[in-house]
């Protein structure tokens, strides 16, 4: 079982940022209808099976796909494959929540939120991570956010660009799992690599095993 939701948070920094009613999103567009209609591709209906690339590729092997300024979840039952994703991070922030349960169900939510929207996108994940049934034995969050080189000798490391949002999603997601639950940030590249489709993506993967694989920009997040 993970422990107890800790009884207080410094919080101040959080209600500064939160004053005032948090609205609506302020542009609740669907990227991938709004993006590949200009490439000629009716979505209409939203039927990503019919979208070329990585996201038809997706699509058409069930996956669940969570456009812009969108949230969806999946349920898995024990010996169930199933994937939910979201796609075209350019600027936006996304997140993917991983819960196993003593019966051996498993829930993934994943949400993708674009600048305009980074505090309805926080309220959104406190509201996912609210436990109102049984305790999850196990939970990963995983939070991927446009990057830039910190000031370093080699330059090698990434951080995130916004990182008062980062710190206010990782601050929503411990107090509503608790202090056990694995949370992490992934910094991902502004710079387009068009040989890489499945760059921008962010996937939670359910495995008939019972492995849980987390992925962003194609790349296994290992858990901690």
């Amino acid at each position: 079982m993970l422990e107890p939701k800790p009884a207080f948070f410094d919080t101040r920094l959080i209600d500064e940022l939160l004053k005032g009613p948090v609205k609506e999103p302020l542009r609740p567009v669907e990227f991938g209808k709004t993006a590949l209609v200009g490439f000629g591709y009716d979505l209409g209906e939203r039927d990503y099976t019919k979208v070329p690339g990585w996201v038809g590729d997706e699509a058409r092997r069930g996956t669940e796909i969570v456009a812009m300024d969108a949230r969806g979840e999946i349920i898995a039952t024990p010996g169930e494959e199933k994937r939910i994703a979201t796609f075209g991070l350019g600027g936006c922030t996304a997140v993917a929540v991983a819960l196993k349960f003593a019966d051996g169900n498993r829930k993934g939510y994943v949400q993708h939120y674009s600048p305009l929207n980074k505090l309805y996108s926080a309220e959104r994940l406190a509201e996912a991570v609210e436990l109102s049934g049984d305790e999850p034995i196990a939970a990963r969050v995983v939070i991927m956010a446009q990057g830039e080189w910190a000031q370093s000798a080699d330059h090698s490391k990434m951080k995130p660009s916004d990182e008062m949002l980062v710190n206010l999603l990782e601050v929503k997601a411990l107090k509503g799992l608790g202090l056990q639950a694995d949370v992490q940030t992934v910094s991902y590249s502004g710079m387009l690599d068009f040989d890489k489709d499945d760059q921008g993506t962010l996937m939670i993967e359910f495995l008939s095993n019972g492995e849980t694989r987390i992925l962003a920009d194609g790349l296994p997040v290992e858990a901690r």
